[in-house]
């Protein structure tokens, strides 16, 4: 039968910090020591419009890597958009879409994205990403770069959206924005925030080493907040979510304002914990 707990106004509130560093840990594990982030060092819960690109004839980046570019392939890009997208949802940033000319002007930041994302042509290791440094990040061709690892193009990681390949994209870019692994940023994470249920920066898995979540977790919204701002107009209404049963649901809930509910339906139990801090559990099992 449905569960239908209400969650009242108010979920959506961020605390104003006084200072870069909050105290809050679970922001706190993500920032940079160097205050990297596009809004520029020395500031914070600025509102930041981030231009990207997609460089398929490489990137600051990739050459100093050595690392050779393949073609960008339609359906790759249109994930990276949906990612950021997700992204917007939840934070006051504004993504917007350039070409990569090929060069890059130092004195204005123009002639590709501020991230500029490769894909090599090559399984890599892993993909990477450099954060933006400086009080003008914007001026630095190698800042905001990411490189994809070719085999990301694996078309296992893409059958459904918790198999992997959504979250690497989201791992990258949350780099790129300014937030750091939990275990190497300003503050070392404490075991139990350093998993992929509080953040995808983190490289501890909670739901089997196949299943992943694809959107920002607790952590990552929290820590974006605090750099550019929440997004305050997303599922500002009265919203209904709707989980059932027979479906995989791995991700967290942004919601800006009104009187919400959380819906359950089919055979399975559901354990609904509005709890601060605390995680439901909906839906099939991964």
């Amino acid at each position: 039968s449905p569960v239908s707990p209400t969650v009242t106004e108010g979920a959506g509130e961020v605390e104003n910090y006084g200072s870069y560093f909050t105290g809050n840990t679970l922001i706190d594990v993500l920032l940079s020591e160097h205050e990297e982030h596009w809004s520029g060092a020395g500031s914070f819960n600025q509102p930041a419009m981030v231009t990207y690109s997609f460089a398929d004839n490489g990137s600051a980046l990739s050459e100093e890597q050595n690392v050779a570019p393949q073609p960008i392939p339609a359906f790759f890009r249109d994930e990276v958009r949906s990612q950021l997208d997700g992204i917007e949802a939840v934070a006051n940033l504004t993504f917007v879409e350039v070409a990569d000319t090929g060069s890059f002007d130092a004195v204005t930041g123009e002639g590709r994205g501020q991230i500029n994302i490769v894909l090599a042509d090559e399984n890599l290791n892993a993909s990477f990403a450099v954060l933006p440094t400086g009080a003008e990040p914007w001026l630095d061709d190698r800042g905001g770069d990411i490189v994809f690892t070719g085999g990301l193009l694996d078309e296992g990681l893409w059958v459904d959206e918790y198999r992997g390949g959504a979250m690497t994209i989201t791992h990258e870019i949350l780099h790129a924005l300014g937030l750091e692994h939990p275990f190497e940023g300003y503050l070392e994470a404490p075991d139990y925030l350093d998993n992929q249920f509080y953040t995808l920066l983190s490289y501890t898995s909670v739901h089997t080493e196949t299943y992943f979540a694809d959107v920002p977790m607790i952590a990552d919204i929290a820590a974006l907040q605090h750099l550019y701002g929440a997004n305050t107009e997303t599922n500002a209404g009265d919203n209904v979510y709707v989980f059932d049963s027979q479906q995989v649901y791995l991700g967290t809930i942004w919601d800006a304002g009104g009187v919400d509910t959380i819906q359950h339906t089919g055979a399975r139990d559901a354990v609904i914990n509005l709890q601060a801090g605390s995680s439901s559990q909906v839906g099939a099992s991964p």
